[in-house]
């Protein structure tokens, strides 16, 4: 193989590089968000199992810079690239009931955006809405 050919070959392969590296970034993103969402959907439906089982009242609050999260001691941080908006409020309410105050938490990275929302009188945390 001479230099000519060896050049060639490195040329094309960092051309490749520069077309797929974009793609494969918005898909490690997306996929964050998606992973985000799941775990959120998640610890929802955790604060509402022990409210059920406790019968004490348990508050679901988003922190202010939006990164994080919190119930009943727990508190959890989401990627940097992901940010928390609640519908109304700064927190969702579970009941021993069952019920809850509802609302909705919109989580977005950049163009890409999911929501989850939070049934008023069962409870039900509903991802990806």
């Amino acid at each position: 193989m001479t230099l000519l050919e060896a050049l060639v070959v490195m040329t094309l392969t960092v051309m490749i590089g520069l077309i797929a590296f974009p793609s494969v970034e918005r898909s490690y993103n997306v996929l964050t968000l998606h992973e985000t969402a799941d775990v959120l959907a998640a610890n929802l439906r955790l604060a509402h199992a022990e409210a059920m089982r406790t019968g004490d009242e348990v508050d679901f609050t988003l922190q202010s810079d939006g990164h994080g999260y919190s119930w009943s001691g727990e508190a959890r941080r989401t990627p940097a690239a992901v940010d928390l908006r609640m519908s109304k409020g700064e927190d969702i309410e579970f009941f021993a009931d069952g019920s809850s105050s509802g609302g909705e938490i919109a989580l977005a990275d950049g163009p890409h955006q999911l929501g989850i929302s939070v049934d008023i009188a069962t409870g039900a945390v509903m991802a990806g809405q």
